[in-house]
């Protein structure tokens, strides 16, 4: 009965202060919002790959190593490594995926170029039990030309034909039939592909080929290239199967590097392989190693938006507490009757808590709301898929309605205990004042929220700044009116020749060929100096032709590029300056490298060094360009893309539409597809951009919620102060005299939060940036804009509530 009678005692004043009230509500329901779609974002990282069946038992085995001076840290295991697992005591059962890179599929319907297609074990859907709408994990177990395919690809490939029976040519070589179709993966999962195709079929393929890596791949310790993924028992912990499974395997690994590299391996001890494991539900934010299927989340991120969104409900709560005791005098004869008809103290905390409590879910409905409208956008905005679904379930609004209580509770507690401890006697005489403590109190919970938001302004200013410095930093290539043509349902001639007759015409300036264009990554493979056969390194390759450097704008460091004449001898290669400082690259010395291992007995394996060019970087900035060598692609080597400057006698989009027709004389019902260098720019730092996009959301609204607390504490400083005011204004003191006295405190309090936030502005985002191999120097103004901004906020809020005041007091 009593908490019905507070409730109706809420609603009562909502009604009579209508503008007070609606603000206070806007403000909480501003903030709860804004928490709820960050606690979203949250839910969504952190619940990758949680759709599988038993993903709590499903782990990936990852690879560690090193050669000579450098480390490995890869996805990628060998693929032996998945056998030995089957024969571990704890597994269910263990299986591989496969990148299949790029290939050129053909069925009687059509030629397309896939770039999700991956080769899978027979018994891939005993680990991931994805949900099957035609056919069943059977037919692709017993079948080894079997193919599976997803809905949103065999809607793009087949339309709405029933795909099931169609035969699909894998780059000439390799026979598919498609026996299912699978649900697309969702967005939220490591795993991305829209075709599989049973690995069975290229293992009698390979076992037919003439070099022998090829043909002991399935035996090959050294070789990672499969992603090896096991299910364990029921019963059986990881770290009990892992131990078995690691140390089966490292027996095996020892011996073949012994055979590779004698007793003594190069530098004795420098080669070394071994294994560890993750759980596929953390590979999002735990993982630490390369060659992921898809780009994790920082974790360092998802702990930031956590503590902001905690810092930006404590903000809310705080903006309540100011805005519910800024005209506090329309609530003491409330409290004074109350308590002289024998109210307790505790009786009036309670009530105070329980209309903070009731504001707090009457917000809670208000910021649902306002998630369901802009969670779209939100999507858009930061190129990410959520949505409540999934996220508001039985246990997770249980968290949410704990989480409003907090916010209520936290909220009410100042304005409970403020109205609580006021003496009645003192109010009904009219001689009650508010204590200066309370001006303190109020005047740093100010302090609180201007500090916070000048943080956040300034560190979303810094990183747009470094966005932008990224953006037109050097990365090695040059952007201007530079493309990527990608290699399409062309043959590796078919490419070479279309190169040759798009330069022809004229339509771009320079064309080059590359196995690997920027933003892809290179093969590594292990070279030695020839001066120092103890030391093996590391280092990408990317095969190119001579027209590659010209195309993409790298210039010289040392030496020269490739010439025409140059492609008769294979042996000449190309370094990028990280190369030149890792073998120490000397000049004056015939400097030669070799391929530690070779694949065939008449295959090159010593190269001579011809040139040094500056460093392309192939990765974002974020880690120094990888030590890369170039290497003529020859006849033997499939061209992956066209690099093509284009030419300025046309417009950029006339030169496409040129392009496109060439290809399209030579490959009938095709499209070219392409996609610019600046493209590539933007997509190495898309999550900083996401990230800087969220952080300017939460800034916009720490700046609002500022304002709506120092519009509060103006107003309670008005009424603090509002018996001087009307007697210095009838007693004409001049207007900047009675506002300096006025707002003295406020002004004092909003110094102490500028001169808090700036050093705490300039630490952080020199912690922001120190993740960046390579950034800028924020100039003064990164950190002046937010103080200009407060500052400016500051004078109009005790400009506009002063004058207001005044002409009340005349009136």
């Amino acid at each position: 009965m009593q908490i019905s009678n507070f409730i109706k005692t809420l609603f009562r004043n909502i009604l009579l202060h209508r503008g007070l009230s609606l603000l206070t509500l806007l403000g909480l329901s501003l903030g709860i919002a804004m928490g709820l779609l960050v606690l979203i974002y949250v839910y969504f990282e952190s619940n990758y790959d949680r759709f599988i069946p038993h993903s709590e038992s499903i782990y990936r085995l990852n690879s560690y190593g090193k050669i000579g001076e450098d480390t490995i840290y890869s996805a990628l295991s060998p693929i032996p490594l998945a056998l030995e697992s089957k024969r571990t005591e704890g597994v269910r059962s263990a299986t591989r995926l496969m990148p299949g890179l790029s290939r050129v599929i053909e069925s009687k319907h059509f030629r397309s170029l896939e770039s999700n297609f991956f080769y899978a074990d027979s018994n891939f859907f005993e680990v991931f039990d994805l949900p099957f709408l035609m056919g069943s994990k059977e037919d692709f177990r017993n079948d080894a030309n079997a193919a599976i395919i997803t809905v949103s690809a065999s809607q793009r490939l087949f339309g709405y034909r029933n795909p099931i029976g169609e035969r699909l040519k894998l780059d000439n070589e390799i026979d598919y039939t498609i026996k299912a179709v699978v649900e697309d993966i969702p967005v939220n999962s490591h795993l991305r592909f829209d075709i599989l195709g049973n690995w069975a079929a290229v293992e009698r393929t390979i076992s037919q080929d003439t070099l022998s890596q090829q043909r002991t791949m399935d035996r090959n310790w050294l070789y990672l290239n499969s992603y090896s993924y096991y299910l364990l028992e029921d019963g059986f912990t990881n770290e009990e199967v892992f131990a078995r499974l690691a140390n089966q395997a490292m027996k095996k690994v020892n011996i073949q590097i012994e055979e590779a590299f004698g007793s003594e391996p190069p530098g004795s001890g420098s080669v070394q392989l071994n294994f560890g494991s993750i759980a596929i539900h953390d590979i999002n934010l735990y993982s630490d190693v390369n060659n992921e299927l898809k780009d994790g989340s920082n974790p360092i991120y998802i702990k930031a938006f956590t503590a902001i969104a905690f810092f930006i409900l404590i903000v809310t709560a705080i903006n309540f507490m100011n805005l519910t005791t800024a005209r506090s005098s329309r609530r003491f004869k409330e409290v004074a009757v109350r308590k002289v008809f024998f109210a307790r103290r505790k009786d009036i905390i309670i009530q105070f808590l329980t209309e903070a409590i009731v504001y707090s879910f009457m917000a809670l409905f208000l910021a649902l709301v306002l998630v369901e409208l802009f969670l779209p956008a939100f999507n858009t905005l930061f190129n990410i898929n959520m949505s409540t679904r999934g996220f508001i379930q039985r246990p997770d609004l249980l968290w949410l309605i704990i989480i409003t209580l907090f916010t209520g509770m936290m909220a009410g507690s100042y304005p409970a205990l403020f109205y609580s401890g006021l003496n009645p006697i003192s109010i009904i005489k009219g001689s009650s004042k508010i204590k200066k403590a309370g001006i303190l109190v109020r005047g740093f919970l100010v302090t609180a929220q201007v500090a916070l938001s000048i943080l956040l302004i300034s560190l979303t200013l810094v990183m747009y700044g470094q966005l932008s410095f990224l953006k037109n930093a050097d990365h090695g290539f040059s952007t201007k009116n530079t493309i990527v043509i990608e290699r399409g349902v062309s043959t590796p001639q078919e490419l070479r020749d279309f190169k040759k007759e798009i330069i022809r015409t004229g339509i771009v300036q320079q064309a080059g060929i590359a196995h690997f264009s920027p933003g892809e990554d290179g093969n590594i493979i292990s070279f030695r100096s020839t001066d120092e056969e103890e030391r093996v390194m590391l280092m990408a390759t990317n095969y190119v032709d001579d027209g590659f450097f010209k195309a993409i704008g790298a210039t010289t460091a040392l030496g020269r590029l490739y010439e025409a004449s140059d492609t008769s001898d294979v042996t000449k290669i190309i370094i990028n300056e990280s190369a030149a400082r890792m073998i120490q690259f000397c000049p004056e010395s015939n400097h030669q490298i070799e391929l530690v291992g070779g694949r065939t007995d008449d295959e090159t394996y010593v190269y001579n060094i011809i040139g040094v060019v500056h460093d392309i970087y192939f990765e974002n900035m974020k880690n120094p360009a990888r030590p890369m060598v170039f290497i003529q692609n020859h006849r033997n080597q499939s061209p992956g893309h066209i690099i093509a400057r284009l030419s300025t006698a046309y417009p950029k989009e006339e030169s496409i539409k040129k392009l496109n027709a060439v290809w399209e004389t030579k490959f009938e019902g095709s499209t070219m597809q392409h996609h610019t260098l600046q493209k590539v720019i933007d997509n190495f730092y898309s999550e900083e951009k996401r990230f800087a996009g969220i952080a300017f959301m939460f800034s916009l609204l720490a700046y609002l919620l500022s304002v709506m607390s120092q519009i509060g504490f103006a107003a309670f400083l008005l009424y603090y102060h509002h018996k001087n005011i009307r007697l210095k204004t009838i007693f004409t003191a001049p207007y900047k005299r009675i506002m300096m006295e006025t707002f003295s405190s406020f002004g004092i309090f909003v110094a102490l939060s500028l001169l808090v936030s700036i050093p705490l502005s300039i630490h952080t985002s020199n912690i922001w940036l120190s993740g960046f191999y390579k950034s800028f120097n924020p100039s003064w103004c990164y950190f002046l804009i937010p103080v200009v901004l407060i500052a400016s906020t500051y004078i109009l809020i005790t400009y506009v509530a002063g004058k207001r005041e005044i002409n009340k007091t005349f009136k």
